[in-house]
Order: structure tokens, then C-alpha cells, then sequence
């Protein structure tokens, strides 16, 4: 039985002792008026101080405390407008060389930046109205590579600046060193933002950039679940790399429900099944998921139940040698399509199915675990046991992040 919760009428509940015994608790954001129902709850979807992966300033300080920050994409905090202009000045051609940061050197290494796209007579594939799963474009040793004129490009000049308060396509600006002062002056005194390096070559999908959707769950316990199904959310314009694309959003925003307002050009939701079409990218999600979770356990550690979990929406870019750049996460991910197309809300449906047959139904109906379509890529915390004091977990993540933003630099 599925309902709404009245937060009235489960208090007499528990006042009376006739609240049900075996409950699954679902809140897209926790809510003060809920405690007394998350309290009793057989399942949760959450876990304790689970949403550092969503905060994308967290998220970026998080990155920094991996075994190998390299494999994720460079990412600096600043606190609102001044700091913002103060990282511009640092970087800015006019400053001191020693005070501009160097580009991290990362896979794939070249002197220019390589681009790969499909043969121009391929055309993409039609949204599916019958539950056909859409083909992306081949794997990269499958395509052409064309080479953008290095003095064009400039991939290592590129940031995406992000205000840490924002969701969707709210709040992001490709930051380029001709924009970067107009950028500067529209922001927030004191918003928090993150700036992240553009991600390097990227693949492209007919010509257009794109950002894999991936599902996963964190537990209590930390073990980790990746989804072998995703979606492909595509740029509505081809990718360029000149000066004026840099401020067309349609160029390089991959939002799936920014650009789906733009029905003419916008490729529809892609399906895709990550192990058989992209499974490089693959093996590359999980070594960051597993990664990430490693550096996370310190902050995650008083855990109220084990039965509780999180359920993410990570999005990665993947450029042409095959390796997967973490974006963002989002917790959860919303489970409306764009299109309202069967095949789209038909991964919705399953991802969710798999979900509730792996974690939820075993526990409030006895029923066998069932891991469907999740693969696990990182096993349970060793000696992980149940813990009240959750309050330690962000009383750690406060010491951790002073430490972090005392460190900084650019």
C-alpha cells in the first residue's frame, strides 16, 4: 500500500501503539515534521549526513580527499562575489605567473584537444515509441576523430562555475578568460560557488556533447550499487569550440530538462546499457564511485540503521579515451521523463523496480534480495555498527572541511 504520510495522524499512531510494523519510508528532502515517521521507519531513503554528495560544494572537497584526486575534475570553492574576483585576478594574464594555477595534467594527454564524433551520415535515432532501447554511437575506436584547431579551442582555459545553491540548469556559467569578469559581476555576494574544470576531449554523440545519467545507491553500511542502465542527456546545438559559443548554453548545457524545451533540437532521452556500450566508462564509474565513498566513510560513519539508504543520480561526462568525469550527484534524482515516452519512463519504472526488490522488499515483505540490473561495486564498511550519535558525523565533516578551505589555494 502506497500513501501520503500525515505527520497528525502517525503521532496518535504511536501514541495509541498501533503505528504498522514493517513501513518503507520515501522523502525526495527530509522535513523537521517528519522525525517521528523517518524514526520508525523499517526503510529509509536516506542515510545520515548523506547529502554531502549532493552539495556540489561538499562534493568538490570530498573529490580532494581521495586516494587519487586525478581522476576527478579540478574543482576550487569560493565564497561569493569577492572570492570569485579574487581567483579572476590570480588567473588573470595581467597577475603574477606565479599566482595562476597550473592546468592539472590528465588523461588523455595531447597537445590539442581531440574530439570525436560519427560519420555526418548517420543520423541519430528517433525517440522510440515502443520500449526500444536507444543505440548511442559506437564506441570510440568505431569513429571518427576530428582535430580542433588548438588556438580555437583552448579546453585548458575553460571552467564551469557553479553556485552551490542552484539545481538544474540554474546557476552555471562556462567560464572562459574573455567572460570571466561579465560572469563575475552577476553573482551572489554570498552564495557559495564552485568552479570545476571543464572536462577534457569529450565525446561526442552525433556531433553534440553529452552527460551519462547513472543510478546509484549508497546503504548504511556503505556498500555501493551501480545501474547498468542510464540515459544519455545530449547538447541541443553541435559542439564547438570558437568564442562565441562559449556563452550559447545549447552548446554546452546537457540538462535534460533545460534543453528539452527546445523540441526541434532536442535528441530525447537515450538509453543506454552502460557494461555493452560505453564499458570503459563503465569501469571508470565505478573505480570514482568507490573512490568517493572510501573518502566519504569517515562523515558517514553513525548510522541509525542499516537498512537505510541513498538513492543518487551521478552524472558523468566521458571523454575519448574512454575515462568517466564525475559532475554532480543528486539525491535522489527526479524520476519524471522530459518526453513522457514509454521507453523513458519504462527505465524510470525498472531502476526503481530493481531498487525496491534489492533493498526495500526483503525487508517489509520477507522477500529474497534481488539485484536485478545493480551490480555492486564496493562492499560493506568493515565493522560497521548501529550508532545514535549521527551528530558526529557532520561535527567530523565541519573539522574536515576548516582543514580543507585553510589549504586551499589558486
Amino acid at each position: 500500500q502506497l500513501h501520503e504520510i500525515d505527520p497528525a495522524a502517525w503521532a496518535r499512531a504511536a501514541e495509541t501503539g498501533s503505528l504498522p510494523e514493517r513501513v518503507f519510508v520515501w522523502e525526495n528532502t527530509p522535513q523537521q515534521r517528519l522525525r517521528m515517521v523517518r524514526a520508525s521507519a523499517k526503510v529509509y531513503s536516506h542515510i545520515a549526513n548523506g547529502s554531502l554528495f549532493e552539495d556540489k560544494w561538499r562534493l568538490a572537497l570530498l573529490q580532494r580527499a581521495t586516494a587519487n584526486p586525478g581522476a576527478f575534475l579540478d574543482s576550487i570553492c569560493l565564497r561569493g562575489r569577492e572570492e570569485v574576483e579574487a581567483w579572476i585576478s590570480a588567473v588573470s594574464p595581467e597577475a603574477a605567473p606565479e599566482a595562476a594555477e597550473a592546468p592539472r595534467t590528465t588523461p588523455p594527454s595531447s597537445s590539442s584537444p581531440v574530439f570525436t564524433t560519427g560519420p555526418a551520415d548517420t543520423p541519430p535515432r528517433a525517440p522510440s515509441e515502443d520500449g526500444e532501447r536507444h543505440e548511442p554511437f559506437p564506441p570510440v575506436a568505431a569513429t571518427a576523430a576530428v582535430v580542433a584547431d588548438p588556438g580555437a579551442t583552448g579546453l585548458e582555459d575553460l571552467w564551469v562555475l557553479k553556485d552551490a545553491e542552484a539545481n538544474g540548469a540554474g546557476g552555471i556559467w562556462v567560464v572562459s578568460p574573455s567572460n570571466r569578469r561579465e560572469v563575475a559581476a552577476r553573482l551572489h555576494p554570498a552564495h557559495r560557488y564552485v568552479l570545476q574544470r571543464y572536462a577534457p576531449s569529450p565525446l561526442l554523440w552525433h556531433g553534440k556533447k553529452f552527460h551519462v545519467r547513472v543510478y546509484v545507491v549508497v546503504t548504511a553500511d556503505l556498500r555501493v550499487y551501480i545501474q547498468r542502465r542510464a540515459f544519455l542527456h545530449v547538447a541541443n546545438k553541435p559542439f564547438r569550440m570558437d568564442g562565441a559559443s562559449v556563452s550559447d548554453d545549447e552548446v554546452h548545457i546537457t540538462n535534460c530538462c533545460a534543453n528539452s524545451a527546445n523540441r526541434e533540437a532536442f535528441a530525447g532521452e537515450i538509453v543506454i546499457d552502460l557494461p555493452s556500450d560505453y564499458p570503459d566508462a563503465f569501469e571508470s564509474m565505478k573505480q570514482a564511485l568507490q573512490m568517493l565513498v572510501d573518502a566519504a566513510a569517515p562523515f558517514l560513519e553513525a548510522q541509525t540503521s542499516h537498512r537505510y539508504f541513498e538513492y543518487m543520480g551521478c552524472d558523468f561526462m566521458v571523454d575519448t579515451s574512454g575515462c568517466a568525469w564525475l559532475l554532480e550527484c543528486n539525491c535522489p534524482p527526479s524520476q519524471d521523463s522530459a518526453t513522457g515516452l514509454p521507453h523513458a519512463e519504462g527505465l524510470h519504472d525498472a531502476v526503481i523496480g530493481d531498487l525496491l526488490d534489492l533493498l526495500v522488499l526483503p525487508e517489509v515483505a520477507g522477500t529474497d534480495p534481488t539485484p536485478g540490473e545493480w551490480e555492486l561495486v564496493r562492499p560493506a564498511q568493515p565493522g560497521f555498527g548501529i550508532s545514535q550519535r549521527t551528530t558526529s558525523n557532520t561535527l567530523r565533516w565541519g573539522l574536515f572541511e576548516k582543514k580543507a578551505l585553510r589549504a586551499r589555494g589558486y
